[in-house]
């Protein structure tokens, strides 16, 4: 007689919900590494232990951040850093097209802490402060 066995169906586990949503999709061994919109949102994309600025990370979308201390919006481009998220300390700004550039150190400067990032009205193409008018020009010349 033979022997009757209940049908074996084997059970599928539910997916976690982290695993369905967009974000994630793009996360498998491989993948390539991404900035996410803000540190806090930072996944690791291709399953290597690092995700966003971690030392050893390169991500393919990396933002420029360059030092603004005085708030101008003109900053000098040598402290341009590549990464996901502004650095911790304070004074980080996105480059952008309308950052404009502070002024070098003059031609023989021996200060090597020169710096124009202090003074807001100071930068490349900033209007010239205490300039005369043309009659207070005219006015001299005649002296």
């Amino acid at each position: 007689m033979p022997t009757s066995f209940p049908s074996f169906r084997p059970r599928r586990r539910p997916r976690p919900t982290s695993w369905t949503s967009a974000s994630t999709r793009r996360v498998y061994p491989g993948a390539a590494e991404l900035c996410e919109a803000t540190p806090a949102a930072e996944i690791d994309n291709n399953c290597d232990g690092l995700k966003g600025d971690e030392p050893g990370n390169n991500p393919l979308n990396p933002k420029d951040w360059v030092l603004d201390l005085d708030g101008d919006r003109a900053v000098y481009l040598s402290s341009a850093q590549q990464r996901c998220a502004p650095p911790a300390s304070s004074g980080w700004i996105e480059y952008t097209p309308d950052v404009g550039q502070e002024c070098e150190a003059p031609p023989g400067n021996p200060d090597p802490t020169y710096t124009t990032d202090n003074d807001a009205s100071i930068f490349l193409g900033a209007p010239e402060v205490g300039t005369r008018t043309r009659r207070g020009t005219a006015m001299a010349m005649a002296r």
